[in-house]
């Protein structure tokens, strides 16, 4: 649920006890205050529940309510009708109410910044998409700079051998190297899609010779990989796939700023090639 449906969720809660409380009261004699007591109750207990335990506060407020009216003496056929609608009033207030308590429990549990995390990208489990990641890459660029530390990036496509491969098959395999791509590439390491078919991943902290051995064993990964397709009744291998370009670059005092760095990593493409657990 974003932002905007939670606090239409809390805002909620208010307006119906707020109606429910201003309607018992007004439509009340003799029974007032104990009215707009229940009102105020079953809202304040239902936001430590749920929207159901919020229903049962609220009936049970209603209950009271009825029974106190019996016990004053002024139960008769037009205080039945109120005290019907008096309950529907009370249940509604528990269920808003209960609504509104999951939601500030939610809001309250959930980790800064966590609500504003974009989507993976392209199927995957969690590769940034490109604007995201490029932010974060002109971040990286920076503190290394400053620290005198090593940032490496690398690019890789995914080339299918197959051009004419259906879509399905397409889809599973791009969605295949990228769910293994982002899992062995490393906690520390920022892994996102610059598109279906090309990939990337930011390495703080790493040379290059320590870049290669990192996507080595990742490319080694892939190329022993299966993938499925749900209209065929066996996996494929991704090394019968596809294949992969690999571009790498690291900051140095030619390459200042992230998009140069990534214009390298890019222009190093055609250089690199994968296939069949081969790195050249």
């Amino acid at each position: 649920m974003n932002h905007r449906s939670d606090v239409m969720a809390v805002a909620s809660a208010f307006l119906v006890a707020a109606v429910a409380s201003t309607a018992g009261v007004a439509a009340s004699t003799g029974v007032a205050v104990g009215v707009a007591a229940a009102v105020a109750v079953s809202a304040v207990v239902a936001l430590f529940v749920d929207q159901f335990a919020g229903a049962v506060v609220g009936l049970a407020a209603a209950a009271v309510v009825i029974l106190g009216r019996r016990m004053s003496g002024s139960w008769d056929t037009d205080a039945f009708w109120l005290a019907l609608l008096q309950t529907f009033a009370l249940v509604a207030t528990g269920i808003a109410a209960g609504r509104a308590g999951v939601v500030l429990r939610r809001t309250a549990t959930t980790p800064a910044g966590s609500a504003t995390l974009p989507e993976p990208a392209f199927g995957s489990l969690g590769l940034l998409d490109a604007d995201i990641a490029f932010e974060r890459l002109k971040e990286e660029v920076d503190r290394a700079h400053a620290h005198g530390r090593p940032l490496s990036l690398v690019v890789i496509d995914v080339r299918l051998l197959d051009p004419a491969i259906a879509s399905e098959a397409r889809r599973s395999a791009h969605r295949a190297v990228s769910r293994i791509f982002e899992s062995r590439i490393g906690d520390r390491n920022v892994p996102f899609a610059l598109s279906q078919d090309r990939l990337a991943a930011i390495l703080p902290e790493t040379s290059p010779a320590e870049a290669w051995d990192r996507i080595g064993a990742v490319l080694d990964a892939i190329a022993g990989g299966r993938f499925s397709v749900r209209s065929e009744q066996h996996d494929r291998a991704l090394a019968d796939t596809v294949e992969l370009a690999v571009g790498l670059a690291e900051t140095g005092p030619g390459i200042v700023g992230a998009d140069a760095l990534l214009d390298a990593a890019t222009a190093a493409l055609p250089t690199h090639m994968h296939r069949d657990g081969d790195l050249a």
